[in-house]
């Protein structure tokens, strides 16, 4: 409760009392829909029979996975908890590589009391921080995959089994990463699942959505280069960026993997604990778009660790052009009209987009969609629609920049190029049908679809109005 207080407190000094007041209301209300979350836990957790059948079952090329563990004066009972959870994996082909920043014996000596030889050790003459602590681990590691797990956390007990499956199925796998949930400190609570989508290249420049828990191949890491201590606080986030940089091959398993312990000290309970953090991971994400050659700013948005990325995109008076669609029920002044324009053609200019559409709202300022999802059954449903308008959704998703399955046929930008190439006409684009099946041939083509929440649109009624769209020069609109 006092954690929460001061949350609010550091919010309200940042953003100021509307937004402080919204998102203690979101808050409460996304608890409520999570009250029973522990239990729903308990009977999705794999049974004993299941657990049982994994141990026995046979993998016709075994891989090993080195589990990566950084440590320094860790809580004794948090250590044992995490290292149990490893040793007692359904998937046994396993080693734990810990390497002890501690100026004492305390690690070692709880360590002692585990005669497993899948178990290494290194205790390091100084702490080297988080990120030198974590490379000494690697250099220990001589598993296929490495995976990191955080000193304090938990996996699952099925968690390498899920990932030798994914592996299995898909040798050339070169990066894994599962949901996660975290856990109080006691073990007697599960809370704030983060269920996540498949890999999203711009879901990740605006956070660390992957997280935990990750494996990498372990020579695609050594190509990576590990961690870098000037990134400390956000190390993982500029790893995974240049990790993602050289991998082809992206997997996420959609179960809940990985327990983030929350307790005072940890940014699971307290994000403003480790403030620099927020800054280096700035830092990594702007090395990461400087090494893409990619030209733009990024700034840090009112939720602490999430970023926004504007591109600064060149555009010359013979080339870049693109169709820009703004609905003619659209309710905004001019001057937003024009900044909406802005932001779509800055993000549809770039070379790996072929589509980008923006956020519209109902005339009482509810989310009408924040992008489009695409169902079991093929039909598209809008995302956040009816969320009220200072509400930022399911981890911020509502107000972060991302890929999506479709965009509104209210407010996007489209490349012109493109059209022609697909044998599509801009008339063709009345509906929101027409724009669903265009954003399907798009992502075909190998580009993708990206909604952006900086292009916002009013709605002056619930009615869908189109009426053309218009075909511009992209430094025209």
């Amino acid at each position: 409760m006092i954690q929460n207080i001061k949350k609010t407190w550091h919010y309200f000094k940042r953003n100021g009392i509307t937004a402080a007041l919204a998102k203690v209301s979101e808050q409460l209300s996304q608890q409520s829909a999570e009250r029973n979350y522990s239990s729903w836990l308990a009977d999705h957790l794999p049974e004993a029979a299941q657990l049982e059948a994994q141990r026995r079952h046979i993998f016709i090329n075994p891989i090993t996975f080195s589990i990566i563990v950084p440590t320094y004066c860790t809580n004794p009972t948090f250590l044992q908890q995490m290292v149990e959870s490893v040793l007692n994996q359904t998937y046994p082909y396993l080693e734990l590589c810990i390497a002890d920043g501690s100026p004492d014996d305390s690690v070692a000596t709880i360590l002692s009391e585990y005669q497993d030889p899948r178990i290494h050790y290194r205790h390091l003459q100084e702490n080297n921080g988080i990120s030198g602590n974590t490379n000494a681990a690697f250099e220990m590691a001589t598993g296929t995959y490495v995976a990191l797990l955080d000193h304090d956390d938990l996996l699952t007990p099925d968690a390498l089994y899920e990932m030798a499956i994914a592996v299995e199925s898909n040798p050339a796998t070169d990066m894994m990463y599962s949901d996660e949930d975290k856990v109080s400190a006691d073990l007697r609570a599960y809370f704030n699942p983060h269920y996540k989508p498949d890999y999203n290249p711009e879901l990740l420049r605006t956070n660390n959505y992957i997280c935990h828990f990750l494996a990498v191949k372990r020579e695609l890491a050594i190509r990576a280069g590990y961690f870098r201590p000037d990134y400390d606080g956000a190390q993982d986030y500029d790893f995974i960026f240049r990790c993602v940089e050289l991998a082809q091959h992206i997997h996420h398993i959609p179960r809940i993997l990985y327990h983030w312990r929350s307790h005072a000290e940890s940014t699971a309970a307290n994000p403003q604990s480790k403030r620099y953090a927020y800054e280096a991971g700035k830092r990594a994400l702007e090395s990461h778009l400087i090494r893409n050659n990619i030209e733009a700013i990024v700034s840090h948005t009112p939720h602490l660790g999430f970023y926004r990325v504007q591109y600064r995109i060149k555009i010359t008076h013979d080339s870049d052009h693109c169709c820009l669609h703004i609905s003619e029920n659209a309710a905004n002044p001019p001057l937003i009209l024009k900044e909406v324009k802005q932001e779509l053609i800055s993000n549809c200019m770039r070379p790996d987009v072929g589509i980008v559409g923006g956020k519209t709202l109902y005339p009482n300022g509810r989310i009408k969609q924040a992008g489009l999802r695409r169902t079991s059954d093929g039909t598209y449903e809008p995302e956040y629609n009816g969320l009220k308008k200072h509400f930022s959704g399911y981890m911020h998703r509502a107000n972060l920049q991302r890929c999506v399955d479709s965009v509104s046929c209210d407010c996007f930008a489209v490349k012109l190029e493109l059209l022609d190439q697909l044998g599509v006409s801009p008339q063709d684009l009345q509906t929101q049908k027409d724009v669903n099946l265009l954003c399907e041939r798009i992502r075909s083509a190998g580009y993708l679809v990206v909604f952006t929440p900086y292009a916002c649109i009013k709605i002056k009624d619930s009615r869908m109005r189109h009426r053309g769209i218009k075909r511009n020069r992209s430094k025209h609109a």
